[in-house]
């Protein structure tokens, strides 16, 4: 694993406000500016944050190359007080919409498209857009 560096995370950030420029300036730590929880040394270099605000990912996740995540993400656990040993594998050319969620020790295929405010909660196979709440099973 790489150490993280804040400066290519800001660099991915292409649309960097004259707040953050400004609070940069003054010292304030990049989760403060940021209002995320992530650790870079566990994401790929190929994936892009647009809007990286409100971004929550925890520990145990592994990212595919060429991802995107947008405001307002959050990988987590399924249950906040349970801690969970498993991982959540995420596949290559994921795009991540603002506000999704994903919960639980699950695998997310290439090439899948999370909408805006979805919720997914079950395994995604690849080339999948997954819209609302996803518990596994497709509708056509």
């Amino acid at each position: 694993m790489r150490k993280p560096d804040l400066t290519t995370f800001m660099k991915r950030a292409k649309h960097q406000s004259t707040m953050l420029q400004v609070m940069r300036k003054k010292k304030f730590s990049w989760k403060t500016l940021l209002l995320c929880d992530i650790r870079l040394d566990r994401i790929p270099a190929s994936t892009k944050f647009f809007h990286p605000y409100g971004i929550c990912i925890r520990e145990s996740v592994v990212f595919g190359e060429n991802c995107t995540i947008l405001q307002g993400v959050t990988i987590g656990n399924k249950h906040p007080f349970i801690p969970s040993d498993g991982l959540t594998w995420i596949g290559n050319n994921v795009f991540f919409g603002a506000g999704s969620t994903i919960l639980g020790d699950i695998t997310i295929g290439n090439n899948v498209v999370i909408g805006a405010g979805a919720i997914v909660l079950a395994d995604v196979p690849d080339n999948m857009t997954v819209v609302g709440t996803w518990k596994g099973e497709a509708t056509v």
